[in-house]
């Protein structure tokens, strides 16, 4: 007598499988994509560094003047600008708070010199941006002696401000 086959044979089952795939494989595949929006913002960004916390003017009599130039690096990814301002206030060769008459000037993106005061001074306009290494400006200064101010050793602060124009 013939066996017969039983329906639920591992065999069958094989063989159902290769049928199976053999049959999904020859099915055309259809893949399918959307489109995803995206938003984001890039920040105005601007960056001063002066190369030179401090300098110092050389020594100069009543009546005269010397100049001196700062640099500084500037990173901006918009148009900016350079201010300058000061104060006619320092600290004595005692270390005690002192007004000057001697005066600190810098020269302005109109090619005059300005006294340094509360008022910013502004020395580049219009700049455009940057690249990420920036650009170095020079920032020239003259230091005018004035008669009134009695010999010593004086120290005053400046303020450099990078504008961005937005």
């Amino acid at each position: 007598m013939l066996a017969r086959p039983r329906k639920n044979s591992p065999a069958r089952s094989l063989c159902l499988a290769a049928l199976v795939l053999g049959l999904t494989a020859a099915l055309p595949v259809c893949a399918a994509a959307e489109t995803l929006q995206v938003s984001f913002t890039v920040e105005p960004y601007t960056s001063l560094e002066l190369t030179e916390s401090s300098i110092a003017f050389a020594p100069v009599p009543p009546g005269s003047s010397v100049e001196q130039t700062v640099q500084a690096i500037v990173k901006a990814n918009v148009t900016w600008e350079l201010r300058i301002s000061g104060t006619q206030s320092a600290t004595g060769p005692d270390g005690s708070g002192v007004m000057f008459c001697s005066r600190i000037y810098t020269y302005d993106f109109l090619g005059v010199w300005g006294e340094l005061g509360t008022i910013a001074q502004r020395v580049y306009v219009n700049q455009p941006p940057t690249d990420d290494q920036g650009v170095v400006v020079d920032i020239p200064l003259r230091f005018e002696a004035d008669f009134n101010d009695p010999p010593g050793t004086y120290q005053t602060q400046i303020q450099l401000t990078l504008v961005p124009i937005i």
